[in-house]
């Protein structure tokens, strides 16, 4: 550790494309928003909130800058850790991949409409255990009852009807499973979930059951299973 820094809601803790200066942030109270300019506009990427650490893939990524904005979505503390002891911390726990694979689907998460009204915490945690698909135009992927794809890029063709973002197939969690081939007309990215790992995380997180719940009427789908499970109550006082 190295200093305690507050800042005030909106203030800009990290600007893009400036060098790092040598530190990562953690943040301990508040809430954080990340922020990458495409050249045209400003986009979100993650919401970010006490435990969350920002800033570290300049670092894992060796660029020596910074690759988004963050900015303080409320009054935020953070603690600033050199480069060098994290660097150590994530080589001694051999961190880095999966933090590069956390980082990269940050932005499909974000995009994705069944994700829209989930906090940051949860969506880290569903990031962890997705996966992506990349497919060439032409190529074809069969979507089974094991899995949950979503469309997050590109346009192809599901059983005759066109798709494009947003679209899922095969197991759909609170929803009817959807089967069949689906073909790519244009390149295309599509997030997948094991039903198994998807469902314990879901049975954690009772606010992922509710969004995922709220997003199935929002798009009127015929049948949802409200319940999560059977609770048990052996051993409780009568």
């Amino acid at each position: 550790m190295e200093e305690i820094r507050r800042y005030n809601q909106g203030d800009v803790i990290l600007v893009q494309d400036e060098d790092t200066r040598g530190y990562v942030y953690l943040i301990l109270t508040g809430y954080c928003e990340v922020v990458h300019h495409d050249g045209n506009q400003p986009l979100g990427i993650a919401k970010l909130q006490a435990g969350d650490i920002v800033g570290e893939m300049a670092v894992i990524t060796g660029r020596g800058f910074r690759n988004a904005s963050v900015v303080a979505a409320s009054p935020a503390t953070l603690c600033l850790i050199s480069e060098d002891t994290f660097k150590a911390f994530i080589d001694a726990e051999n961190f880095r991949d999966s933090l590069i694979t956390r980082w990269q689907l940050r932005p499909y998460m974000k995009s994705l409409p069944q994700f829209s009204d989930i906090e940051s915490t949860s969506l880290e945690l569903a990031g962890s255990i997705a996966d992506i698909v990349h497919l060439k135009a032409a190529e074809s992927l069969e979507a089974d009852k094991k899995s949950w794809y979503i469309v997050s890029k590109g346009e192809g063709r599901f059983g005759g009807i066109n798709c494009g973002a947003g679209m899922e197939f095969g197991w759909r969690p609170l929803g009817l499973e959807v089967q069949g081939m689906l073909t790519a007309n244009t390149s295309m990215d599509i997030v997948k979930f094991s039903k198994k790992e998807f469902d314990q995380m879901r049975l954690r997180l009772p606010a992922m059951n509710y969004s995922l719940r709220k997003y199935r009427v929002s798009q009127n789908d015929p049948e949802v299973n409200w319940l999560l499970g059977v609770v048990s109550t052996e051993g409780t006082i009568q």
